[in-house]
């Protein structure tokens, strides 16, 4: 990613509650140099919502009798 932000660190601002890439790009300055990364800020924020944190809200799943 530019200003050498890392995959790792948007997931890490994606599970602080971020939600949006401007929220990413406020917090971690990804995508804030030429914009060139903001298409795969924007894929990590949206595979970050179904694979992580979505997966983590799901109730527990009921306990057969």
């Amino acid at each position: 990613m530019c200003r050498a932000v890392t995959e790792t660190e948007i997931r890490s601002c994606i599970r602080g509650g971020a939600r949006t890439v401007e929220e990413i790009s406020d917090e971690t300055l990804a995508g804030t140099g030429c914009g060139g990364c903001l298409d795969s800020v924007e894929m990590i924020l949206e595979d970050g919502g179904v694979l992580g944190l979505d997966v983590m809200r799901r109730p527990p799943l009921a306990q057969s009798a």
